[in-house]
């Protein structure tokens, strides 16, 4: 069905173009009978304004990609939830992108928001994404900021959890009450948020003399249910398991609960996130408050900075882990 124009709304009311444009722009000096007419003109033969022409005319465009490597994943919802209504607030529409963690489709989805004419990018990079793989939007001078994962020596801003302190604080916290052979499960190698917690929970070990096995992998349920049904199937002693995240964590809960290994005394668990169904589970899950809230607030103000040309803050500091300590780590020495 063919769209109405601004042409044929005027025609049909006796009206210049010019009128019925200022009616819809908000502008100009028009009597409150004749803004009726046009308004109910509008409405009657459903009229919806031409969001492409008005950015080609005007040079702004007022949709902003969002992407994320997962949308099942709770934690992102959160998270692009209070991106959105950053954006919202300043009047943006936010366009949502799933890459699954595949950088081709990555490749893809940015080579269509720009196309489209995006006005910026909220970007969760897939593993191994490197800065040229947004180059595509950074050749057109169109803002980036990552949240979550950064890309190694891009400079993009980026707004994300302290990850080395993150496993720092947690490692730190399981050796002291007691845990010494320790498993970490999930999380994507060439992602800096499981390289720099990996690292953080490292320095830690080492320095205390613990054993670690890494076991990267999807970051799931059923992976964490995996990887602890094989390791204690191969016989690994390990008494402590840090995942990557509370689903993961909520995974390697089931596991040991059906291998009769009690988590908390016999074993020791805990995953980032904070999300709500880690609280609500048996034991209770201990995990680190990563502020999923102020992940997302802080990217949308962001990217609104760049966009309306207000940015005064340098590189603002990673966000402090907070360590939330429950029953699946209440083992004493």
């Amino acid at each position: 069905m063919k769209s109405t124009n601004t042409r044929e709304i005027a025609k049909s009311l006796g009206l210049s173009r010019a009128t019925v444009s200022n009616v819809i722009n908000g502008k100009g000096r028009v009597s409150d009978a004749t803004r009726a007419r046009v308004e109910a003109a509008i409405t009657a033969l459903g009229y919806v304004r031409d969001r492409n022409a008005v950015a080609l005319r005007t040079g702004q465009s007022r949709l902003v990609g969002v992407m994320v490597t997962d949308i099942a994943n709770p934690f992102y919802g959160t998270v692009i939830s209070h991106i959105e209504a950053e954006l919202s607030k300043a009047g943006y529409v936010t366009v949502l992108g799933q890459t699954k963690d595949d950088p081709g489709r990555q490749a893809q989805i940015i080579e269509e928001l720009v196309g489209n004419g995006v006005a910026g990018l909220i970007v969760n990079p897939c593993a191994g994404t490197t800065l040229a793989d947004m180059n595509t939007a950074l050749a057109r001078r169109i803002p980036v900021v990552l949240y979550v994962r950064d890309i190694e020596g891009s400079g993009l801003p980026l707004v994300a959890l302290d990850d080395v302190a993150a496993g720092a604080m947690v490692a730190g916290h399981m050796v002291a009450v007691g845990y010494r052979r320790f498993a970490i499960i999930g999380g994507f190698r060439d992602t800096t948020s499981f390289e720099r917690r990996v690292q953080g929970i490292k320095e830690v070990l080492i320095a205390e003399g613990c054993t670690m096995r890494v076991c990267p992998g999807p970051l799931t349920d059923t992976f964490g249910y995996d990887a602890i049904s094989q390791l204690c199937d191969a016989g690994e002693g390990i008494d402590a398991v840090i995942a990557h995240n509370d689903l993961v964590a909520l995974g390697c809960l089931r596991a040991l609960r059906a291998l009769d290994r009690v988590p908390g005394a016999t074993v020791g668990l805990a995953g980032f996130d904070n999300l709500q169904i880690g609280g609500l589970c048996d034991p209770p899950l201990t995990t680190v408050d990563v502020d999923m809230d102020a992940i997302g607030r802080e990217a949308g103000r962001r990217l609104v900075a760049r966009l309306q040309q207000t940015v005064t803050e340098g590189d603002l500091p990673l966000i402090a882990p907070k360590l939330i300590i429950r029953g699946t780590t209440h083992r004493k020495k």
